[in-house]
């Protein structure tokens, strides 16, 4: 399902990129009427439904001559291209930092699921969250975890999806 965002005032009309789930209405911003777009849309305002390039042709008020104005519209799935990525060693309350708690880094905005699950060598859960904005912050049961490898197993999908995916890897616990 498309949403449609703000307005995008242009004179002369700029090249836009834009999300799918976040298509903006394109206007034209002149004294004029008899607007024709290149799809056969009519009027002053445009929904670009796929990327391309656009011309718009007018009659302006003032001069009563026919012009035109183009625009090159690029739609991404911005939610597929999101990126989900984890450090490799953290180091809690070593100093003040933004290193004191084990957590995805992420462009994505949201998830539709997610699960986060460390484990210590003997495979013995030693964080679980489903909260996104959670991380570990290096204890289990209110002590400090020893110095080393910690295993991790990651499972989300990213919002307006339905394919599960998966991380699997190794985190260092540095103190």
């Amino acid at each position: 399902m498309k949403k449609i965002g703000k307005y995008k005032k242009n004179n002369p009309l700029s090249d836009l990129e834009m999300c799918e789930d976040d298509i903006e209405i394109v206007f034209v911003d002149e004294n004029a009427s008899s607007f024709n777009w290149s799809d056969g849309t009519v009027g002053a305002y445009f929904t670009p439904s796929e990327s391309g390039t656009y011309t718009v042709s007018f009659i302006q008020d003032s001069t009563n001559c026919v012009l035109s104005q183009t625009i090159n519209i690029s739609i991404r799935d911005c939610v597929e291209e999101c990126i989900v990525e984890l450090p490799q060693a953290f180091s809690p309350y070593l100093t003040l930092s933004n290193n004191d708690f084990y957590k995805i880094l992420s462009t994505c905005e949201n998830f539709e699921s997610y699960e986060f699950i460390i484990m210590n060598r003997w495979g013995e859960v030693v964080f679980f969250t489903n909260d996104v904005s959670k991380g570990w912050d290096g204890t289990f049961k209110n002590e400090k975890q020893e110095i080393g490898v910690y295993i991790y197993n990651l499972e989300y999908i990213k919002e307006g999806k339905i394919k599960k995916e998966y991380i699997n890897g190794n985190v260092t616990l540095l103190r």
